[in-house]
């Protein structure tokens, strides 16, 4: 495959550095502002010469939305068709950069070659228009989606416990996967507070405007509604499944929850770091054996003092920003799974460990398994440019080899 970035910032370096782990050869690199490339190797080119090479795919790598959109507008009037051009202005560096590393292209391509991403449908609640944080990056849906087929092997009856259901994304997947499942009933705890739960510290922080929206949204009533709307949609569509709904703090249900009664356990409620601490401990008492304890947002591990005295730092902080990692990682998340467990299985933020002989190992994924991922909501445009990459990325790939 011959690719073309367009840009020369930062973002386009990181992307043409990653492509190139990978063994994806960019051919040339373009800009409308500046005639010389960042990177040694690769041969800059005038915009104005695109319409005379061949070539498969151009890389929009800006990451302001508003100028890619232009540059995309501007690939368009010069006779490029939509279908050669990708805009990455869409995707977030930590969902982009990961996907592009040589592990994270192997991870991507098997993800395509056994998952069939479905699409849309009109009778699933709409996530809200002014809603602007997708809800969780598509390969994780994938391994999401792994995690129930192979837990589900000659099981007739499976209990999953949630914590932290939101808008009901998660539920919709583990809904899906049961369909294609083995079992012959399942019931999915779904535990959240479906109210504003913010600290003192992102109240006051000006960087952090996703978890002060998600509180707006929860007081205002509407994420509630979503998720009571998907529980309806995804009842009238799978009588198999029972949804039971816990109303509050997820602590306060795991105290009152029965011992080794769950096969598996999602946690994803509150990302600070006591809160997480406390779900995984008591996730560790609940969960039978033979289970899986996993969750989301995993996206550094602490795996050196200088994460774990900056994890500590910010133990009552949402999400903050990393200079080794690209974009942002929740401390609370990475310094509570690092005390609890020695290694875990992480597959883009999406950890998981098996309840084995009373202690608790990197769950293994098996090679091989197709699986179905959810529909994508109405309104939810990173999903849908997610799984059109990881689609891309894949095909890259195999034409690569």
């Amino acid at each position: 495959m011959e690719v073309i970035v367009w840009g020369v910032g930062s973002y386009a370096s990181k992307v043409i550095s990653a492509l190139r782990e990978a063994s994806v050869d960019v051919k040339y690199i373009t800009d409308g502002c500046v005639n010389k490339s960042p990177v040694s190797g690769v041969q800059f080119i005038e915009t104005s010469q695109l319409i005379r090479i061949s070539f498969d795919k151009i890389l929009i790598a800006i990451s302001d939305s508003e100028v890619a959109k232009s540059v995309v507008d501007k690939c368009l009037s010069q006779g490029i068709t939509a279908d050669k051009i990708l805009d990455l202005s869409r995707f977030t560096p930590m969902a982009l950069i990961p996907m592009l590393s040589k592990q994270g292209l192997r991870h991507v391509t098997e993800a395509c070659s056994h998952c069939n991403f479905k699409s849309g449908d009109e009778n699933m609640p709409p996530l809200p228009s002014s809603y602007r944080y997708y809800q969780g990056l598509s390969i994780r849906h994938f391994y999401m989606a792994k995690l129930i087929k192979q837990l589900s092997r000659g099981k007739k009856n499976l209990r999953i416990l949630e914590l932290g259901s939101w808008l009901g994304e998660s539920l919709t997947l583990w809904s899906e996967a049961i369909l294609q499942s083995d079992c012959e009933q399942a019931t999915i705890t779904c535990v959240d507070l479906w109210d504003s739960f913010i600290s003192s510290e992102d109240e006051t922080s000006e960087s952090n405007n996703a978890i002060v929206d998600m509180g707006a949204l929860a007081k205002s009533g509407s994420a509630h509604e979503i998720f009571y709307k998907t529980k309806k949609y995804i009842k009238s569509k799978n009588s198999k499944i029972k949804v039971n709904c816990f109303r509050g703090f997820t602590v306060d249900f795991l105290k009152l929850a029965k011992p080794k009664y769950f096969d598996l356990i999602y946690i994803d409620a509150s990302h600070y770091y006591e809160d997480v601490y406390l779900d995984i401990k008591f996730a560790k008492e609940l969960v039978v054996e033979g289970g899986i304890i996993c969750g989301d947002d995993l996206e550094v591990e602490a795996c050196n003092s200088e994460l774990l005295a900056l994890c500590r730092e910010h133990k009552r902080v949402d999400i903050i920003p990393y200079s080794n990692c690209v974009g942002y990682f929740h401390p609370g998340v990475s310094l509570a799974v690092s005390e609890h467990f020695d290694v875990v299985t992480n597959r883009y933020g999406m950890w998981a460990v098996e309840h084995m002989q009373d202690k608790f190992k990197p769950y293994q994924y098996e090679q091989s398994i197709d699986v179905l991922c959810p529909v994508i909501r109405q309104g939810d445009e990173q999903a849908k440019y997610e799984r059109e990459f990881m689609m891309l990325s894949a095909e890259m790939v195999s034409l690569n080899k």
